[in-house]
């Protein structure tokens, strides 16, 4: 997997190294070099404002982080908003996730050779019909989840709380009829599980970007991706997995229905978390490595490495052989051949 990507990025960079060496004409490689060379001034420039680039970096993704949880759930850690969206983001997860797994199930049906004799012959449309309704139900929750991020307002967030209280007054209308509830208490103590995860997230991403921008050292910075991959870890597939165990083992309903709810629920809340170890890898990666791709830079821009066709043109040809490595012997020799061709190395034929 690894080495795939590597070859990718090879395949990517030899292309790019023999457009700029072969087929870029004099101009132009003067306002490449000339954006490398003004890149580097302005990464030097910043580095001696800020003192330590990755201190610089990370906290622009931190700004970024808490810009985005305060659009998204609002600056306040228990709110109106806050209680709105993560709702609505639970409800639009779980009926997503449910209609991923009816379609799913539907495909795996119509796979089949023919229908088993044990399930009814309307079974095909019946799935198809449950499918789409979860999705469109889905759909519409997310939108009702996204608009006091998108079109901040008070009715945005008061739309947002609408999945919330119509299931809630569905709860209290039953139990005042004392009709019969069939996992709706389950659901409401997932939901509020759901809640109390989006505030832990709220406060995990928060605190970490404070711990962190004390010292942006690469050991905290990995303690906190950790930290982000064990919340996932606890609040949808350690549920699901439970779940499963205890419905085989010991045949209970009421516990895995409510755990199953619970990692449903928390379908976004594990996006979230994910969109921000994203951030954290970056910052990561950008700290471990940015020592070997700073001078690489300043040696690109020291040197006018652009500006050398043989360079850019043996660069293409090296990427290309490690990216194709089952061809070596027929890459090697078309491209030594436009290596010797395009910069300029042909012997002219003599004169007769």
């Amino acid at each position: 997997m690894i080495l795939t990507a590597c070859r990718g990025v090879a395949f990517l960079v030899g292309v790019m190294a023999f457009y700029v060496g072969l087929f870029l004409c004099e101009s132009q490689e003067g306002k490449f070099q000339n954006r490398i060379e003004e890149l580097w001034i302005a990464i030097d420039d910043r580095a001696k404002v800020t003192g330590n680039r990755a201190a610089a970096l990370f906290n622009k993704v931190a700004a970024v982080a808490s810009g985005a949880l305060d659009r998204i759930l609002g600056p306040k850690l228990v709110s109106a908003q806050m209680i709105g969206v993560s709702s609505s983001y639970a409800f639009a997860g779980f009926f997503l996730t449910g209609g991923f797994v009816f379609a799913f199930l539907l495909h795996r049906l119509r796979a089949l050779p023919s229908l088993p004799t044990n399930l009814p012959p309307n079974m095909d449309f019946n799935l198809s019909l449950i499918t789409a309704f979860c999705l469109f139900v889905g759909v519409m929750l997310f939108v009702l989840a996204a608009l006091p991020s998108i079109l901040p307002s008070a009715l945005s967030r008061f739309l947002s709380l609408l999945p919330c209280s119509v299931f809630l007054l569905g709860i209290v209308q039953m139990v005042r009829k004392h009709l019969p509830l069939n996992g709706q208490f389950e659901m409401l103590a997932a939901l509020l599980l759901s809640l109390l995860s989006d505030v832990g997230l709220f406060v995990v991403v928060r605190q970490s970007i404070r711990w962190i921008s004390v010292q942006v050292r690469p050991l905290r910075v990995c303690l906190a991706i950790s930290g982000q991959i064990a919340l996932i870890f606890l609040i949808v597939w350690l549920p699901q997995e439970i779940s499963g165990r205890l419905s085989v083992k010991y045949g209970w309903k009421i516990i895995p229905q409510f755990l199953v709810m619970i990692s449903g629920f928390n379908i976004f809340t594990a996006i979230a978390a994910c969109i921000f170890i994203l951030a954290l890898s970056g910052v990561l990666i950008h700290r471990l490595f940015w020592p070997f791709v700073g001078r690489l830079f300043y040696q690109i821009a020291r040197y006018r490495v652009v500006r050398n066709h043989r360079a850019m043109a043996s660069l293409g040809a090296i990427c290309m052989i490690f990216a194709f490595p089952s061809l070596r012997g027929l890459v090697a020799g078309i491209l030594g051949w436009l290596v010797t061709v395009f910069s300029g190395e042909v012997t002219p034929p003599k004169s007769a």
